[in-house]
C-alpha cells in the first residue's frame, strides 16, 4: 500500500472534509523536443493513429493501459490509480507496552492506535529504527515520510485521475484544494502566518493567488510561475 504527505494545515483539511483534491508535479516534465511530443501526450488522436509495435506506454491522461504505441512518443504513468486505497503519512509515536503490543500516537492529533507487532510479523529491526527516529526527532515523533501503512488511522480512496497544466486550475477545484472562501474578506490558502500567536490566514483576492502561493509553498518559489504539468488526484476519506 501507498502513503501520501501532506503539510499539517492541509492535513487536518482532509480529515475535515474540506480538502478533496491533489496535485502532484508529473516527475519528468514534456518539452518540445521532438522525444516528447505536448500536443500527442494531450491528443487521443494521435494515439489513435499510433502504430503497434509491441510495447506498452500510459497516457498522460490516465493510468490506463493504452494498444501499443510508437516509442517516438512517451507516456508517464501516476503514482496513484482510480479506486486504489492510500494510507496518510504523519509523525507518529510508538510506545512500548511489553509483550508486542505496541501504542501509537499522532502529532497531528486523533485517538491512539494499538498494534501487536508479533501477530503483524514486523520485524524488530524495523521497530528499533522507528524509535530510533522519534529519539532524533525534536519533538520525539518520527519521521513521517517513513511512516509503515501499519501505523496509519486514516485512509483515503482515489476516485479521479487526469494530467493538466498547474495555471488550468479552474476557480471550483482551487476550493477542492483546501482553498477557503473567506468572502467579503478574501480567500485563504490554509497556512497560518509566521506570527502563530496570531493564527491569523493569509488572505488573497482571487482563489488562484491564494492556490499559487499554496503551492509556492509547498514545491518551491517559481513552481506557479513554472506552469508545469501535475496529476490531478480527486479523493474520498475512508470513514469506515
Amino acid at each position: 500500500m501507498k502513503g501520501i504527505c501532506f503539510k499539517e494545515p492541509l492535513f487536518n483539511s482532509i480529515i475535515e472534509g474540506v480538502k478533496t483534491q491533489t496535485r502532484r508535479i508529473v516527475n519528468i516534465q514534456p518539452n518540445d523536443g521532438r522525444n516528447w511530443g505536448i500536443r500527442t501526450l494531450l491528443d487521443s488522436t494521435d494515439i489513435e493513429k499510433s502504430k503497434h509495435i509491441g510495447k506498452n506506454f500510459y497516457s498522460i491522461l490516465s493510468d490506463d493501459k493504452l494498444r501499443e504505441i510508437d516509442t517516438d512518443y512517451r507516456f508517464f504513468k501516476p503514482k496513484y490509480k482510480v479506486g486504489e486505497i492510500v494510507y496518510l503519512k504523519e509523525p507518529y509515536k510508538l510506545e512500548n507496552l511489553g509483550n508486542g503490543v505496541h501504542k501509537i500516537s499522532y502529532l497531528y492529533g486523533g485517538e491512539c492506535k494499538f498494534v501487536d507487532i508479533n501477530k503483524l510479523n514486523i520485524p524488530a529491526q524495523k521497530i528499533g529504527s522507528i524509535y530510533s527516529s522519534q529519539k532524533r526527532s525534536k519533538f520525539g515523533y518520527a519521521n513521517k515520510l517513513f511512516m509503515p501503512n501499519w501505523a496509519a488511522q486514516y485512509f483515503m480512496k482515489i476516485t479521479n485521475v487526469r494530467a493538466e497544466r498547474l495555471k488550468n486550475i479552474s476557480d471550483e477545484d482551487c476550493i477542492k484544494e483546501g482553498i477557503e472562501n473567506l468572502q467579503p474578506y478574501g480567500f485563504g490558502n490554509g497556512l497560518i502566518s509566521k506570527d502563530k500567536s496570531v493564527q491569523i490566514k493569509r488572505l488573497y483576492a482571487h482563489p488562484k493567488l491564494a492556490y499559487a502561493a499554496l503551492i509556492n509553498s509547498i514545491n518551491g518559489k517559481g513552481t506557479w510561475e513554472s506552469n508545469p504539468f501535475v496529476w490531478v488526484y480527486d479523493y474520498e476519506l475512508i470513514t469506515d
